[in-house]
């Protein structure tokens, strides 16, 4: 598709036709730069030292490190799961824990530890392309961009929503 993937250079310039980056200059129709994830300075409020990227350090039940009943989570926490990782980015893992502390704040469960469940990651390049990686196994083109349209609609809120949104793409 054309895409070139750069990461660890410092960009210069950014003008109508183009991108320098260090020394060279690539001519190009679109320039997309991600500049990362910053998490907020909640932890001065805590009182605490930051983590390496100003992250809250927790324990494996979101725990702030510290403080027995004060929870953090999202980007804002420094969490490594037991095989050593940091969960990724992305919805499912703040959906997950989302579901596991509200369940602590309602008291409908005991204290748990938080173990992330893949349900598999995807990638919208654009209409009808698309990529699913399941771990196992890969799905790209049309038939990924069908299946994210599918779960994406599938976990809209409420039944309106996903009606709403259905129409709309429809319609385009």
């Amino acid at each position: 598709m054309g895409v070139e993937v750069r990461t660890g250079q410092r960009v210069l310039d950014v003008i109508l036709d183009g991108v320098t980056v260090g020394t060279e200059f690539i001519r190009t129709g679109y320039v997309v730069w991600g500049a990362g994830v910053t998490a907020t300075p909640a932890h001065r409020s805590l009182g605490l030292d930051a983590a390496p990227g100003g992250l809250i350090p927790v324990d494996r039940f979101l725990r702030v490190a510290g403080h027995e009943n004060v929870f953090a989570t999202g980007d804002t926490a420094d969490f490594t799961g037991t095989d050593g990782k940091r969960p990724p980015g992305l919805a499912q893992v703040a959906e997950q824990r989302g579901v596991l502390l509200g369940c602590l704040l309602k008291q409908q469960a005991s204290l748990a530890e938080f173990v992330f469940g893949s349900r598999g990651n995807t990638g919208v390049i654009g209409r009808n392309a698309a990529i699913f990686d399941f771990g196992k196994w890969t799905l790209k083109g049309r038939a990924a961009w069908l299946l994210w349209a599918f779960v994406h609609v599938f976990l809209l809120i409420n039944f309106e929503k996903r009606v709403l949104v259905s129409v709309q793409w429809l319609r385009r």
